[in-house]
């Protein structure tokens, strides 16, 4: 078993959160006053507010940045960051109000993005790294922020709500050292729209510099590209696992310009699709110019044609703004009728997946040979997460760091950036699964390890990751994972500690095993060959005989 703890990282009052979230709760009618007391009979107070364990998460999306500075909570048109202080243990609430045009919040996500020296932008100051909040709104506008709520990009790329955000950022494993960055959204009709994180780089960090001016001109429009997932009845949740790689099988085909995406909902329940990324991406630029001749044209129209026809709907003039995407067909897909799964958890090297179904079971998705590999029964509800653990003093694990080290040389992938030259610290991937009607945290480890840890939590909590910093290739830090009570208003991260003692003791456990099992085949071989060649013999026997009783009888005859 590892050493697992709950480290509070920072404190959060749920009754003013669900105040500046517009969110009914549950208020105290008592009566303070005395019975001589008729004035300040059934007053209120802003401290009487409570949710009474019953505080709607469902309805409200969450994120955390990186380094679990601050929490964004969104509902509606509202959004609350959560700042910690943790050297004077305080917590400062921060409102953000949306316009009535752009709809309501439908999902948020943190990103911290890597300052380019060349614009000029005190290190120091800001931590090598801008803090930026992506919401997606019900119109489908995007819209991304500063800490402060100060706007640094808005687009509106296609016309459907905004249903999942995720991010692809550069990691410090092998086999994706030049895998591309993206910030990728799931609109309405199961369209992506995939903007590169090359543009969105030089975007922000220009955008940043002008936040104090007044130049609007984008001197960096983003690229994009529109992809149409077909075939899939319903999908509520995806994941991108970037470039799929060559191997000693695929000779006859290139897989370097090929990105995989896998999907999960209803009919089938997971589904892999390949989209060519040789495809011309879009620009912003261009949409922009194409939406406004679209509008000059429908309203010239309109205006000659409006005496003897009606008008046609705003929504379906809206449609004709954007550019159709690309239509993908499934190359893999697992089908069951009645099966449903909601959310999918990709791990930090994507090469493992953790789906959540309607059947409350977790199951476990190798992406590379798409085949589940495990499956974890009785966790309804559930809510999954990724922690990559460090590893001190391990001797073959850092080899395997300097070997990395020495392959990220040769990428050319953002040559602004220099190599960092510490060499990066193993890490151990763990799995945590939270069971909210239990009231149970689970550590599990991957593929066909035991459970590490389990403790008890306070109910009605939630789950959350942090993730990568967008355009680094030497800054990004382990993932890790955080739980929101409610009860307690803690925000506390699952600290497990992996030793090198542990590393060993399971690997010879996982030596003894196989070797256990090879002796068992082995075994199970020479029975089985004893048993063919003793059928043999005793074949071999009687055919002879039978061969040798009619001699016998025919040399009976001639001495007769």
């Amino acid at each position: 078993m590892l050493l697992s703890t709950t480290l509070i990282v920072g404190k959060f009052d749920i009754n003013t959160l669900g105040n500046q979230l517009g969110l009914n709760s549950y208020r105290n009618y008592e009566n303070k006053s005395k019975k001589n007391d008729w004035e300040n009979w059934g007053q209120l107070n802003i401290e009487e507010l409570i949710f009474d364990n019953n505080f709607p998460w469902e309805e409200c999306t969450l994120s955390i940045n990186q380094d679990a500075q601050f929490v964004v909570v969104s509902r509606l048109s509202r959004s609350v960051i959560i700042e910690f202080d943790p050297r004077n243990n305080t917590t400062r609430y921060h409102k953000i109000h949306h316009d009535t045009e752009e709809g309501s919040v439908t999902q948020v996500r943190c990103l911290d993005i890597e300052i380019d020296p060349q614009y000029g932008i005190n290190l120091k100051k800001h931590k090598k790294f801008i803090q930026t909040i992506v919401f997606g709104f019900s119109t489908g506008i995007f819209k991304i922020c500063d800490r402060s709520g100060y706007n640094l990009l808005t687009e509106h790329l296609d016309n459907l709500p905004i249903s999942q955000i995720k991010t692809r950022t550069n990691s410090l494993y092998i086999q994706q050292t030049e895998q591309s960055e993206e910030l990728i959204f799931l609109h309405g009709d199961n369209v992506l729209v995939c903007i590169d994180g090359h543009t969105l780089f030089h975007n922000i960090n220009s955008n940043f510099v002008k936040r104090k001016q007044n130049d609007n001109e984008d001197e960096f429009p983003i690229k994009f590209r529109k992809w149409k997932l077909s075939g899939q009845k319903k999908i509520s949740d995806f994941i991108s696992c970037g470039i799929k790689g060559n191997t000693e099988f695929s000779i006859l085909f290139d897989y370097q310009n090929i990105s995989r995406f896998f999907a999960v909902g209803h009919g089938p329940f997971i589904s892999g699709y390949l989209a060519n990324e040789q495809v011309n991406p879009l620009s912003s630029a261009v949409t922009k110019v194409f939406s406004l001749a679209s509008t000059i044209k429908n309203s010239f129209f309109s205006f000659a044609t409006g005496i003897f026809e009606k008008k046609n709907n705003e929504n379906e003039q809206a449609q004709k703004k954007f550019k159709q995407p690309v239509e993908v067909n499934i190359k893999w897909k697992i089908n069951d009728v009645k099966r449903e799964v909601n959310n999918i958890y990709a791990s930090p090297n994507s090469r493992f997946a953790a789906l959540t179904d309607n059947f409350g079971r977790v199951l476990l998705l190798d992406t590379i040979n798409f085949l589940i590999i495990r499956m974890w029964k009785g966790y309804r509800d559930a809510q999954c997460a990724w922690i990559e653990i460090p590893v001190e003093n391990s001797s073959k694990m850092n080899k395997e760091s300097n070997n990395l080290n020495n392959e990220k040389k040769n990428s050319n992938f953002y040559q602004l950036k220099k190599l960092n030259k510490k060499p990066i610290k193993p890490r151990k991937l763990v799995l945590v699964i939270y069971a909210p009607i239990r009231n149970l945290i689970e550590v599990w480890g991957v593929p066909h390890k035991r459970i590490r840890t389990a403790f008890k939590v306070k109910p009605n909590c939630r789950l959350i990751s942090n993730y990568g910093l967008l355009g680094s290739t030497t800054q990004q830090k382990p993932a890790r994972a955080f739980i929101m009570e409610q009860a307690t208003g803690n925000l506390s991260e699952i600290m497990v500690q992996y030793k090198e003692e542990q590393i060993e003791k399971e690997e010879k456990e996982t030596k003894k095993e196989k070797k256990e099992k090879e002796d068992e085949e082995k075994e199970l071989k020479d029975i089985n060959e004893k048993n063919e060649n003793e059928k043999e013999e005793n074949n071999d026997e009687n055919d002879l005989k039978l061969e040798l009783k009619p001699v016998k009888k025919n040399q009976e005859k001639e001495k007769n």
